[in-house]
């Protein structure tokens, strides 16, 4: 039994690893679409660009900081963050070696 609710967290917790994954790399492929978009609202509004990029900006680094943050659910430790720094290609914690998509074979 306690193997169950240990993989049922394991599961989740690399639900949560490749949805903060999936965030992150969301917001920073947005950045330029997100600054057109602003850029033109900029000009309606009168409001430099600037001002109207910040809230994005604190969203992205938000989303990177858990990111590169991110626990795994098996040792604890970053899952992306090694020696090296942050691999956000990984698909195995940078740590234990736990794949990403252990849950899902």
């Amino acid at each position: 039994m306690e193997k169950l609710e240990n993989r049922h967290i394991s599961d989740s917790g690399l639900a949560k690893v490749r949805w903060v994954r999936r965030l992150a790399l969301g917001m920073l492929l947005a950045a330029v679409p997100v600054a057109l978009l602003l850029f033109r609202v900029s000009e309606i509004v009168r409001l430099p660009l600037f001002f109207l990029m910040i809230p994005y900006g604190f969203v992205c680094l938000s989303a990177v900081l858990c990111f590169a943050l991110m626990p795994c659910p098996r040792c604890e430790k970053r899952f992306y963050a090694g020696a090296w720094g942050v691999n956000p290609v990984a698909k195995k914690c940078q740590h234990c070696g736990l794949d990403i998509h252990k849950d899902r074979h």
